[in-house]
């Protein structure tokens, strides 16, 4: 990579002791050090978006079926009912013009 050229090419071991050399290295060190860390935090952000997805994902599957449950639960209520019965059975042998007419006449 060129980090690893560069930073070859600069070492104080390679290119000798000099103030110079020791500085433009240490720059080229931190640098680097600054890209990964950057890279690092960008790798962190989006696993914490996708865990954040993963949750609201689970959270709304979660609700779903309590809101099922209890829909299921209030329609069997209801259902049970005589009078809804009654009234159901009542309205399966009128045609809407015969309920238009008893309602409205």
């Amino acid at each position: 990579s060129a980090y690893r050229r560069l930073a070859r090419r600069l070492h104080p071991d390679v290119a000798g002791s000099s103030e110079a050399s020791t500085e433009a290295f240490r720059q080229v060190v931190t640098a680097y050090e600054h890209l990964i860390q950057e890279d690092e935090e960008g790798r962190r952000d989006a696993e914490r978006v996708r865990q954040a997805w993963a949750d609201l994902a689970r959270y709304r599957e979660r609700t779903r079926i309590k809101w099922r449950a209890k829909v299921r639960a209030r329609w069997k209520l209801v259902s049970e009912s005589a009078e809804v019965r009654s009234v159901a059975a009542a309205v399966a042998f009128y045609s809407s013009s015969q309920i238009f007419t008893d309602v409205f006449y």
